[in-house]
């Protein structure tokens, strides 16, 4: 920064001098002063340095001493001196002051050994009312990582318009403040005589910086000469640069009335969105929420985190956990028929006739008795507010249809098939035909059948065996049947799961639709009832179902209906067309057709219920598949979800039961007699089981027949074999086996051959004998 080497080396010189105690610490700073002066910046870090070495007690003639060992009072200050240092190396806003002692939100106290910054300058009175041990730290509004200071893009166009009111503001005060100097240092010139004026010269900091810097503003590139003609030359450049401004100032003004209606508009259309901070993040989160891979590993985590839970870990085996892992609450009966309503609406939308009356039968015997719903057809409501407005919906897009049909005819014009199908599609009501009446005696005769059907089901469901096989012992149990129970078991499959699920979403969300209805009902001036505008709220969303209403408009309305929270109920076309389509699948699905079809056998069955066998015959059926166990309470007001185990994992059986059919097997091949075990309809000899002995084998050993064939025979039967009740796989035992085997006979003819074969090996070693001793002798003699 100095730029020149001469200079350097003279700095570098006092500071050897200085360190070598031929000067005191003022006169280095005297002749430093000379060096540095020029560069404020340089002599401001400088003398920060020197205060800084002079607070951590810092004694500079120590660095030319030569190494010696030091004493404890010295390693003492050493430690102090590197405490210190730690905190004089960062900033205040970068320590842990997590721990200290707290004053208030914001206010936190220093630690003790904190080095106080040196001030010279102070005076007692200084040293009385000012604080040098409590700090401000950043609270999270201030904190730019803290979420909240993440803006959606209508805080964003309102920050937009505050920022050009507060820049516009500023500039206009500025010049009238300089303004009003000028005039005030103009009447100061008039009162003096004309030679005093033309030698006048404005004081020292009498504009301020505020004023300086707005001529500055006006004149741009000229603004430093004219700022110097105004102080030195004011009878002459006053009234210009008045003038000047003046007419900026009018021209600022012009502007800012000009762009007032314009932030008035932008403040009416973005103050109530700028106010949820949760819509933008809420859609992309509630898309991960709404599928199939995030229900489900939903449950999966809360039921790993069970198994993995401290108190598990701690007793060395995770047991028998019958807890729910979710748990959802349907307090309010009528939302129940809010949500009837609107799937009823939107199958209709959005499916045939019979395809759609399908899903709403589904819908009514399956998923609305979790919750003791029960309806006696399918317009049965407890509260018609729902299904009012969506008749009021229907009425509407009918009266639409009829005027586009009437402006047509009005014309004259020729209307082709296609444009009708294109007016069609715009309302909901022409796509759909009208439904013939159904006469009371075709009701009753439907009805008759309907019965006849189900009492053919129920006798057909009698003799249903077990899918699992198991032998049933709940026959003798004294406990009631399913169907006695008031409240609801059901194992499931992924796809119900996926269903329940989505439904409890549903629920929840039109649940907030009345609980904020109710509340903006309150607050609203003149007052409203909450019917009101919760009827207004379901023809919001009606007209959106059938899409004659944009989703945005929807948000807006929604909006400024039942206010900020209602962004739970933006993405509500998305789940309802995922629930209707939902039931579709359940119904195509053959797995889930199968586990309701075993559902309808237990609730037919009038023997004792027992949860485990039925538990072991969806886990038959389900496989390898994830099993739900989905329950609910007596009152249906709450539904609890728990993924059971299935697959190799699940539950074995009770001990000593085997699967029936394989049991019938094993009791039939070990009763059976050998010479009774015979094919069925094998009349003839030649298709009797296969024989013991081969032909050709009696044969050749001259037997004519099985007695003769098993004479001076040994059967040993001592084969083992074991047998799984559960997998009904069967092993041999190990070192078990089952031995025939013939005895020979001893004759005479062998024992003669072995006579004779024992005085040949008695002459054979006789011989040798000789051998060898011949062969002593003869080796005796040569050697003597």
């Amino acid at each position: 920064r100095l730029r020149n080497k001469d200079a350097y080396n003279e700095f570098i010189k006092i500071l050897n001098i200085f360190n070598m105690g031929v000067i005191t610490k003022m006169e280095m700073q005297t002749l430093v002063h000379d060096i540095l002066g020029k560069f404020p910046e340089l002599q401001s870090g400088f003398n920060d340095f020197v205060a800084r070495c002079e607070a951590l007690d810092f004694d500079p003639t120590m660095a030319k001493r030569p190494v010696e060992k030091l004493t404890p009072k010295q390693l003492q200050l050493m430690k102090v001196v590197a405490e210190r240092e730690k905190f004089v190396s960062k900033p205040i806003s970068e320590l842990d002051l997590s721990t200290s002692e707290r004053c208030g939100p914001s206010y936190r106290l220093l630690p003790k050994n904190f080095p106080v910054a040196a001030c010279s300058t102070r005076t007692q009175l200084c040293k009385d009312v000012l604080n040098d041990n409590w700090v401000a730290v950043t609270s999270g509004s201030e904190d730019y990582s803290f979420n909240a200071m993440r803006k959606n893009q209508y805080e964003e166009a309102l920050f937009r318009c505050e920022d050009d009111r507060f820049e516009i503001d500023m500039v206009l005060e500025t010049t009238k403040a300089c303004v009003a100097k000028l005039q005030a240092y103009e009447e100061e010139l008039k009162a003096i005589s004309e030679d005093d004026r033309e030698n006048a010269h404005m004081p020292e900091g009498y504009l301020g910086q505020v004023s300086e810097r707005a001529i500055l503003r006006i004149y741009g590139d000229r603004g430093s000469d004219m700022l110097y003609l105004v102080k030195t030359a004011g009878h002459v450049t006053i009234p210009v640069v008045l003038k000047r401004l003046l007419q900026k100032q009018d021209e600022w003004q012009e502007l800012k009335d000009e762009m007032l209606p314009v932030w008035t508009d932008v403040y009416a259309k973005n103050y109530a969105k700028s106010l949820d901070h949760q819509s933008f993040y809420y859609k992309q989160m509630d898309k991960k929420a709404l599928s199939i891979k995030g229900m489900s590993q939903e449950v999966k985590d809360i039921n790993d985190k069970k198994k993995m839970s401290d108190e598990v870990i701690g007793k060395g085996m995770p047991p028998i956990d019958e807890s729910p892992d979710l748990t959802f609450k349907y307090d309010d009966a009528r939302v129940h028929d809010d949500v009837y309503a609107v799937i009823k609406f939107s199958t209709n939308e959005m499916l045939s006739g019979e395809q759609g009356e399908r899903v709403l039968t589904l819908y009514r015997n399956f998923v609305e008795s979790f919750f003791n719903v029960k309806r006696a057809d399918a317009d049965d409501y407890k509260d018609t507010a729902a299904d009012a407005a969506a008749k009021f919906v229907r009425g509407t897009e009918q009266e639409d249809v009829k005027k586009l049909s009437e402006l047509k005819k009005s014309k004259g014009s020729d209307v082709d098939e296609d444009d009708d199908d294109e007016d069609k599609m715009r309302v909901s009501s022409a796509r759909k035909g009208s439904k013939p009446e159904v006469k009371a005696e075709d009701e009753e005769m439907t009805a008759v059948d309907e019965d006849e059907d189900d009492d053919e089901e129920e006798r057909e469901f009698e003799h249903c065996k077990p899918v699992s096989g198991a032998v049933d012992a709940s026959e003798k149990a004294t406990g009631p049947p399913l169907h006695s129970l008031k409240k609801q078991v059901f194992y499931a499959n992924e796809a119900i799961y996926h269903l329940l699920r989505l439904h409890s979403h549903l629920y929840e969300r039109l649940e907030n639709a009345r609980e904020s209805s109710a509340t903006m009902a309150k607050v609203s001036k003149p007052a409203r009832k909450q019917a009101d505008v919760h009827g207004e709220f379901l023809k919001l969303l009606f007209h959106l179902l059938n899409g004659t209403t944009e989703s945005g408009k929807f948000e807006d309305d929604c909006r400024t209906l039942l206010g900020a929270k209602s962004y739970l109920l933006f993405t509500l076309d998305k789940l309802i067309y995922k629930v209707v389509k939902q039931v579709q699948l359940v119904i195509q699905d053959e797995l889930s057709s199968k586990l309701l079809h075993l559902h309808d056998y237990e609730l037919s069955r009038d023997a004792a219920y027992d949860e485990n066998v039925y538990r072991a015959n969806a886990c038959v059926l389900l496989q390898d598949e994830a099993c739900y166990r989905l329950g609910s309470s007596e009152d249906g007001k709450s539904l609890f979800v728990r993924l059971a185990e299935a697959g190799s994992e699940r539950p074995d059986l009770p001990q000593g039961i085997m699967d029936a059919q394989f049991a019938a097997h094993l009791q039939k091949f070990l009763t059976t007699v050998a010479e009774d075990d015979v094919p069925e309809g094998a009349d003839d000899e030649e298709e009797e089981r296969t024989a013991v002995f081969l032909n050709r084998a009696k044969a050749k050993a001259g037997f004519t027949d099985l007695q003769a064939a098993l004479t001076n025979t040994v059967v040993s039967n001592a084969l083992e074999c074991k047998v799984s009740c559960t997998t009904s796989k069967v092993s041999y035992v190990l070192d078990t086996e089952d031995v025939m085997h013939r005895a020979k006979k001893k004759s005479k003819l062998n024992a003669k051959a072995m006579a004779k074969q024992k005085a040949m090996n008695e002459k054979r070693m006789a011989e040798k004998s000789e051998k060898l001793k011949a062969w002593v002798e003869e080796q005796s003699t040569k050697d003597s």
